[in-house]
């Protein structure tokens, strides 16, 4: 259960880890990109759990 967890939340920690950051040298770091990276990121954990319900794993 803790690798499931672990794999859902893996996109939304990268996310945040890029974004975290203070300097302007990190890609995506303009601030315009952030809303639909954010819902990318978010569509990306959905798919996940899907796939996990889906093969019975959740």
């Amino acid at each position: 259960m803790l690798t499931i967890v672990s794999s859902v939340l893996l996109p939304a920690t990268f996310l945040l880890s890029v974004f975290g950051t203070s300097f302007e040298g990190v890609p995506l770091y303009r601030r315009e990109f952030f809303e639909p990276v954010l819902l990318l990121v978010a569509l990306t954990m959905l798919a996940i759990l899907l796939v996990f319900r889906r093969r019975g794993w959740i």
